[in-house]
């Protein structure tokens, strides 16, 4: 088990806030397995209110989007507390664009579905020392080694300089020292220039977006095939199979995390050291499900993964009814709320095409009532058949332990 580095004679208070009971939990039991333990509160009202009966707190880790007052009007409020001069604040959102004055709000800013690994992450930057050696997540077996990886010659076209900045520093801390260009007729003209083993291509940029890269760098026959990964924020099939036929490999969905990164390069060095020219990807047609968010639960354990998706199995139907009802009134901002937090709590399960159309959902306009029929019957076909597939899932990976399905 992971515990408290107790030479530091350390104990950490922690507030979590989140009106979602999965993301809460997902948190609660991570921190509880290393002998961290927490206070939860389900709104920002809520959380000042277990400030004034306990705090202050070392860390406070909210949601960003919650009824009555958000993540980051509640860190705003906190902030002004004078007892809250030594307060560490980290927003967790499955946005990864934020301002400038908002990100300086913050301590630390983590992408949702957030894991084990991650929180670990955020203890360690911003307390030192307070977990021992032993709390460090266990690598998988098959997982390369940083020097394997560092020999790897890495290309990136990403446009936004932010962004750029996010993925260097990801490649670096794998050993990777990348170039960078700014779009995709540079990257055309970089691979022109030199041999890469691996091309990661932002799909939409200006000049020449990632497509016609992807296209371009193929027609250029180079003697060593290097494989294209595209970097994209949706996850729609049709956006796969453009991608595909392109002639790029395999996508990693933004945000791009360490972990996601980490996995991805491992894949491509595992299938060959010389990386030889790779069969089409396998992609089921319904692209139903991602399961690399479930094999996580493996951190957790694997009776309180099935536990927390026999709730998600409980309350979905009731939210889903929410939901309609919002669309039926014409209240947009309901909407967008809702689909929001169904989202955020279907993600862990890896649910990606009912995430994708509920993303859709955030950004909503007026639908008329045929429409709204339509997208209940949508909605409720496509819980179906996600549940269909994370029973899959579970009989290829668990064939001894009893389903929540």
């Amino acid at each position: 088990p992971i515990v408290i580095n107790s030479a530091l004679d350390l104990h950490l208070k922690i507030l979590i806030v989140d009106d979602n009971e999965i993301n809460r939990r997902i948190l609660e039991e991570t921190l509880a397995a290393w002998g961290i333990p927490c206070h939860t509160a389900t709104s920002g009202p809520q959380a000042i209110h277990q400030w004034s009966l306990s705090g202050p707190y070392d860390l406070v880790i909210t949601d960003q989007h919650m009824p009555e007052m958000d993540g980051i009007e509640l860190t705003q409020y906190l902030r002004s507390l004078p007892d809250a001069s030594h307060t560490r604040f980290s927003l967790l959102s499955s946005e990864s664009n934020y301002p400038a004055e908002i990100r300086a709000l913050f301590d630390e800013v983590g992408s949702k579905p957030i894991w084990p690994s991650t929180i670990h992450g955020i203890l360690s930057r911003l307390f030192p020392g307070i977990l021992g050696e032993s709390s460090k997540p266990s690598k998988p077996l098959d997982e390369p080694e940083s020097e394997t990886l560092g020999n790897l010659k890495v290309l990136v076209a990403e446009d936004n300089a932010n962004n750029q900045k996010v993925i260097t520093l990801l490649l670096r801390r794998l050993g990777i020292e990348p170039l960078i260009v700014n779009d995709g007729q540079e990257a055309v003209l970089a691979a022109s220039r030199g041999a890469f083993d691996i091309i990661l291509l932002d799909i939409q940029m200006p000049v020449m977006d990632g497509l016609e890269a992807s296209r371009r760098i193929r027609e250029l026959n180079a003697p060593k095939r290097p494989f294209i990964v595209a970097l994209t924020a949706n996850v729609f099939q049709e956006d796969r199979d453009a991608a595909s036929a392109a002639g790029m490999d395999d996508y990693l969905a933004k945000p791009i995390t360490l972990e996601r990164l980490r996995e991805m390069l491992g894949k491509i060095v595992k299938t060959s050291r010389d990386l030889p020219v790779p069969t089409a990807p396998v992609r089921e047609s319904t692209a139903l499900i991602d399961p690399h968010p479930l094999e996580h639960f493996t951190a957790i354990g694997y009776e309180d993964y099935l536990d927390l998706l026999g709730d998600v199995i409980r309350d979905v139907p009731g939210h889903l009814q929410t939901l309609m009802a919002a669309i039926q009134q014409g209240n947009a901002l309901e909407v967008s709320s809702r689909a929001h937090s169904l989202r955020g709590m279907l993600s862990y399960f890896g649910c990606i095409a009912m995430t994708a159309r509920l993303g859709e959902l955030e950004n909503y306009a007026i639908i008329d009532q045929d429409q709204a029929t339509n997208i209940h019957h949508e909605l409720d076909l496509l819980w179906q058949q996600s549940l269909a597939a994370i029973k899959t899932w579970e009989k290829s990976v668990r064939d001894f332990a009893p389903s929540a399905l």
